[in-house]
């Protein structure tokens, strides 16, 4: 997505929004998540940053860093995403 379009200035600003109101370690961790997404498979950046936001547990974030970032391919990294799904329910 390209980084002038409203939708993903809209996206980072909630990222950091909710990062800022968690403290600054979450909304780091946020948006490093969101990078590593972006720099591996730029086509999975909006629909990865609208997951990964909703994420506010500082363990689950350094995890989900993790398992990202040992992605190999796009299968990967969109069933690590997925499985935001599943444990996203026990988070709220």
């Amino acid at each position: 997505m390209p980084e002038e379009s409203w939708a993903w200035e809209e996206m980072m600003q909630k990222a950091w929004a909710q990062g800022f109101q968690q403290g600054l370690p979450i909304g780091i961790l946020q948006r490093a998540a969101i990078s590593i997404v972006a720099a591996l498979f730029p086509g999975l950046e909006e629909w990865g940053t609208s997951r990964i936001i909703d994420i506010k547990d500082l363990e689950r974030l350094q995890q989900l860093i993790l398992d990202l970032s040992k992605s190999r391919s796009q299968e990967e990294m969109e069933q690590v995403l997925l499985s935001l799904g599943e444990n996203h329910a026990a988070q709220l």
